[in-house]
This record gives C-alpha cells, structure tokens and sequence, in this order.
C-alpha cells in the first residue's frame, strides 16, 4: 500500500508542476484556435540603384511601372529579370533593335544568340520566324517588341539590291557603322 501511495504522491507533484518538468521553466504558451497568431515582420522593401551609379532599377513583376518604352523588357526602363537564357537572349535582342531602332549588321551577334537560345537556324538574319517568336517571347514576358519592320530577307538576287527596306532593311540601314 505505500508503494502505490509514494506513487500517487509523486504523480500528483508532478502534475502539479504543469508541463514545465522538473526543471522550473515556465510552461509554453498555448496555441489553438481563438488565439491571435504571432505577428509577421514586415516585408523589406526591394533596394534599387540609381542609374547613376550603373545599376539596375528593379520593379516587381505585377505592379505598375511607369514609363515603359515601348521596345524595352528590363533594366531601367522596364520590369522583370530574365529566368533563363532565352529570356536573356530574347531580352538583349529587343532592347538593341529598340535602341537603334532597327537592323544592323554589327548586331549579328546578338540576333545569332537569341535565334540559338530560341531554337531557330542561327544565321544573324532575323526574319518573319525569328521575329515571330520573339514577339512571343518578349511579350511572354510582359514587354513590348520594339518598333521596327518585319522583313522576310529572302534573297532573290543575292546581291545588296535585296536591301531595299521591303524584302531586307535598306542597305544604309544595314551596314550603318557601329558606334564608338
């Protein structure tokens, strides 16, 4: 009979200490329903350089940005970071024809990259195809192709009198000399 009396006495200290043990710590705070969940801290806000410092101004995804050029996906002027090097591709691509605002021949290696990254015959001419598809990229991605013709630049006499701004960019177009 003492036995289980030394039993019960023990048990009913223990229990009397609630779930902080032996040991003395306080008990944990309950949780369940009715009970406010703890506080979240506040989201941070995304850094941005300046310009002037050779940054990037990054916008969200989602919300507004103001003074979209028409042309332009990222950077400064636009939202979004490209994900994959496609996006990249397409991204450099769009943002060169908008900066010059059309087709030049010292920019055949970008036209080259993005027609490898999307999967086109990479021959630095960037045709109905390559401009089609990279429409759809860029506006897959929220921006806007830059504003520039779309040519087929099939050549029918293999000469730079394909070159005339119907079939091809004009040939002073074309073969304007890159900037310094």
């Amino acid at each position: 009979m003492v036995p289980i009396l030394l039993l019960a006495v023990v048990a009913l200290a223990f229990i009397g200490m609630g779930s902080a043990g032996a040991k003395g710590a306080p008990a944990p705070r309950p949780v369940g329903p009715g009970l406010p969940p703890p506080p979240q801290p506040a989201p941070q806000p995304v850094p941005a350089s300046s310009p002037a410092d050779g940054g990037i101004t990054v916008t969200p995804v989602g919300l507004p940005s103001p003074g979209i050029t028409p042309g332009t996906i990222f950077g400064e002027r636009g939202q979004g970071i490209p994900t994959t090097s496609r996006q990249a591709a397409a991204n450099a691509m769009n943002n060169e024809l908008a900066r010059v605002g059309g087709f030049r021949l010292y920019d055949q290696p970008v036209y080259k990259a993005y027609q490898s990254a999307a999967g086109l015959t990479t021959d630095g001419f960037p045709g109905t195809h390559t401009m089609n598809s990279l429409a759809t990229d860029v506006a897959a991605m929220g921006g806007t192709l830059a504003s520039v013709p779309i040519f087929a630049w099939k050549s029918r006499t293999g000469t730079m009198q394909d070159y005339d701004g119907v079939n091809a960019p004009t040939a002073a177009e074309w073969l304007t000399p890159a900037p310094n």
